[in-house]
């Protein structure tokens, strides 16, 4: 695949799970060379990571916000999380995650979590789960 071909198709997967496309360009300043960072994280988790086939898209979505609950990584937690209602994960399944996480990650962590969870709750219209 080629760059631009990559940098796109990951651009197309991370709006499928996540719901938005992010526009790819510089912060303030960034040097130029930055956007090769930026593009390898892209292709790496929305290529060759979220694009493989061996696990289905609301198995990775778990997978991916249980991980960010164990490593306290919550800067990129709630687009995650609108991304599991997306692909049709419930709210219900959420908490049971969450239980899980608890158990095996601890209490902070999941409460910070949870935290940001709720605020995605209450912007999400409840569908009966």
């Amino acid at each position: 695949m080629g760059d631009d071909e990559a940098l796109e198709r990951a651009l197309e997967v991370r709006a499928r799970v996540i719901g938005e496309r992010t526009p790819h360009r510089l912060e303030a300043g960034e040097p130029p060379e930055a956007m090769e960072l930026r593009d390898l994280w892209f292709e790496h988790t929305f290529v060759d990571a979220w694009g493989r086939p061996g696990l289905a898209s609301e198995t990775k979505s778990l997978i991916t916000i249980a991980i960010m609950v164990s490593l306290g990584t919550l800067e990129e937690l709630r687009a995650h999380i609108k991304g599991a209602l997306r692909l049709g994960i419930t709210k219900s399944e959420l908490i049971e995650l969450f239980i899980h996480t608890t158990a095996y990650c601890g209490a902070p962590r999941t409460s910070a979590a949870y935290r940001i969870a709720l605020d995605v709750f209450a912007e999400t219209p409840s569908t009966g789960d």
